[in-house]
């Protein structure tokens, strides 16, 4: 069960990293329990999911801002991805750069910027690409 003050410490992370990124022409916001884009789904702009469960199988043509307990990213983001989480597991292909911060951290990817984290456990996998 997650604590009340670990998600909202998460929350306000997330969201002040987005006031970083500048303005948004077209964004896509999604809440809930569990948000899952599945592998057929492509989203064409920003997208920011606050989210318990958050499960990336697609493509998103943008960056994505997520929050929650879990996030695993196993599709494509053409963009940034910045996310806060409890549980962070990336196995896709991020174009640009990586923030995450959170507990327990897994990279198997391939990321087109660079990769800023901070948790208590990171692990890269020696498969994974970084800054091609």
């Amino acid at each position: 069960m997650i604590k009340k003050p670990f998600l909202t410490a998460l929350i306000l992370s997330a969201l002040s990293l987005t006031s970083l990124q500048g303005r948004v022409e077209a964004a896509e916001f999604l809440t809930g329990v569990e948000v899952l884009i599945g592998p057929d789904e492509v989203l064409n702009e920003e997208v920011y999911v606050f989210a318990v469960r958050v499960v990336i199988d697609g493509t998103i043509n943008g960056d994505l801002v997520a929050a929650g307990e879990t996030i695993e990213v196993n599709g494509r983001v053409n963009g940034d991805l910045i996310v806060a989480a409890r549980s962070i597991m990336v196995n896709g292909v991020v174009e640009d750069d990586i923030r995450a911060a959170g507990s327990n951290l897994q990279f198997l990817s391939l990321i087109g910027g660079d990769l800023i984290t901070a948790g208590d456990e990171i692990k890269i996998e020696s498969d994974s690409v970084i800054g091609n």
